[in-house]
């Protein structure tokens, strides 16, 4: 199994160029247990081998994608049969040189979520009005302040996710209760960057993510208490506005078939989606 201090043999994780939320490795170690991660060699290089949702097996690289010849994705495939997440840009390459030879697929449930910073931040035009209405109401209702997460707040984030998880009404194995928390205590070791926000001086929410590259920032968990309205709309409103001379993207990752979830992520209005693409060997 994935362990914490394997994130120092694949640093190419880290700042390749790919926008697809798998590839970093605090995403990777978060949820190594859903997807039974671990790290292997093939060719003297490092991949990682894991099982989608639909408990399909695959190997996934650690290196940047763009700079794996197509011949070597051709071999593992022969050896493993399934490569997954893969970038749009690099099938037709498959296709030119294998297309009798494998098969190409994507999940629409993985696909993630891309925002423009200056949306999320101001949400402009008819079609984010109610977003925007209810920031407003936001700033009007409460006095509010927003802090870099450190270890001085650890207490203070805890509080805000087992209060999120029960309002879910949920079973913690239902959500991402687990692997939000390890986010929380292994902050640090992850290299993790975020942001808690204070209503009225109480905690009521929280957002952390990373750099995929240098124009891409993903969010990996945003918890908010519902009881303060307009917390959610405030607190991808003060991410934005954080991250704003730095980036130009937000990953709001997939919403993995879950109805509710997708409903949510849509009102943001994505500019786009990244469909990650599965590679299969036919055998």
């Amino acid at each position: 199994m994935l362990v914490i201090e394997d994130k120092n043999l694949i640093p190419a994780l880290r700042n390749n160029s790919t926008n697809i939320s798998e590839y970093c490795f605090a995403n990777i170690f978060l949820f190594r247990d859903i997807h039974s991660y671990k790290l292997i060699t093939f060719n003297d290089r490092y991949w990682i081998s894991g099982i989608t949702r639909k408990n399909i097996e695959y190997v996934m690289p650690t290196s940047d994608p763009f700079l794996i010849p197509i011949e070597e994705y051709f071999e593992i495939s022969k050896k493993f049969k399934n490569i997954y997440p893969l970038p749009e840009e690099l099938i037709q390459k498959f296709n030119d040189k294998f297309s009798d030879k494998i098969s190409v697929s994507y999940d629409r449930n993985e696909s993630d979520y891309i925002h423009s910073v200056s949306s999320l931040n101001n949400y402009p035009g008819k079609t984010m009005h109610k977003k925007k209405n209810l920031l407003n109401q936001f700033y009007k209702l409460y006095s509010h302040r927003c802090v870099e997460i450190s270890n001085l707040n650890t207490k203070d984030l805890l509080f805000i996710l087992d209060y999120w998880q029960d309002s879910t009404k949920e079973d913690k194995f239902d959500t991402d209760y687990d692997s939000a928390k390890e986010a929380i205590l292994h902050f640090n070791e992850l290299d993790l960057t975020g942001w808690i926000f204070y209503v009225d001086d109480n905690p009521a929410g929280y957002a952390i993510g990373e750099a995929l590259n240098d124009k891409m920032f993903v969010l990996h968990f945003v918890k908010g208490l519902v009881q303060f309205k307009g917390i959610y709309q405030f607190i991808f409103s003060s991410v934005a506005a954080n991250i704003a001379e730095k980036y130009d993207y937000i990953n709001l990752e997939q919403d993995i078939g879950v109805p509710n979830l997708r409903h949510s992520k849509k009102s943001y209005y994505p500019e786009f989606f990244i469909n990650k693409f599965m590679v299969s060997y036919l055998q």
